[in-house]
């Protein structure tokens, strides 16, 4: 069973771990500098030459600064959330009206071309799946025919295609084949659209890329590791 609030998993009433979940214990390089940027772009656009600022206005702007990233997220995740479940209407068939903000309108187009160019049909979309095999859970996104090509995919609106990604959708095509041995994938996929209506689709051949599976399962292991660690400790 899925809980939507929180993004949680339950199996006969006991909590079950989440792909997003283990992948939290790897460490996201990437994202130091972008919050480092978020904040000195919010204090150069209200620090102004000339222009005095005493205690108490310097440090009000030092400490929305310091969260300039976390509303910067919010603002993508809100274009990203929208434009996932504008496209998870389209596909389950359920005719969604075009967007009108222009952002949200740019990613929901740049999708549709994206499925004409391609000539993806979409089999399913928002599937949980369960590795009862090594005990996690997750939701992928999509599993499509392209050309003759079974796909499983996952949909991204982020800056760029992080290799925390092909873990995840390995963690999704481990968990699905297990359950559904019959279906024959020969590839994953990420399409990532970003909010000013870039967009990027990468596949990767399951046979030649057997060890992100592999990844995926180490952290499982090191994210195990760490929980018991802080049960030891007393942190729990």
């Amino acid at each position: 069973m899925f809980n939507d609030e929180g993004h949680k998993y339950y199996m006969d009433n006991e909590k079950l771990i989440g792909v997003t979940t283990v992948l939290s214990c790897i460490n996201k390089p990437a994202l130091v500098p972008w919050a480092s940027n978020m904040c000195a772009d919010y204090v150069k656009d209200h620090l102004k030459p000339g222009i005095p600022m005493d205690e108490v206005e310097i440090k009000t702007m030092l400490d929305v600064a310091r969260k300039a990233h976390t509303q910067r997220k919010v603002d993508a995740g809100n274009v990203g959330s929208l434009a996932h479940d504008w496209i998870d209407g389209y596909i389950k068939g359920e005719n969604p009206e075009m967007p009108f903000n222009e952002d949200l309108k740019k990613s929901v187009n740049k999708f549709l071309k994206w499925q004409e160019d391609y000539k993806v049909k979409f089999l399913l979309s928002e599937q949980v799946v369960y590795s009862k095999k090594h005990n996690f859970c997750g939701t992928l996104d999509f599993i499509a025919k392209i050309g003759d090509d079974l796909v499983l995919l996952d949909f991204k609106t982020s800056s760029g295609i992080w290799p925390e990604y092909w873990l995840q959708v390995f963690a999704y095509w481990l968990a699905r084949t297990e359950e559904f041995p019959e279906e024959n994938y020969k590839s994953v996929g990420v399409l990532r659209i970003g909010r000013v209506g870039e967009i990027e689709f990468v596949k990767k051949d399951i046979k030649d890329n057997l060890y992100l599976k592999d990844g995926f399962l180490a952290a499982l292991s090191l994210y195990h590791t760490l929980e018991n660690m802080k049960k030891e400790s007393g942190r729990y």
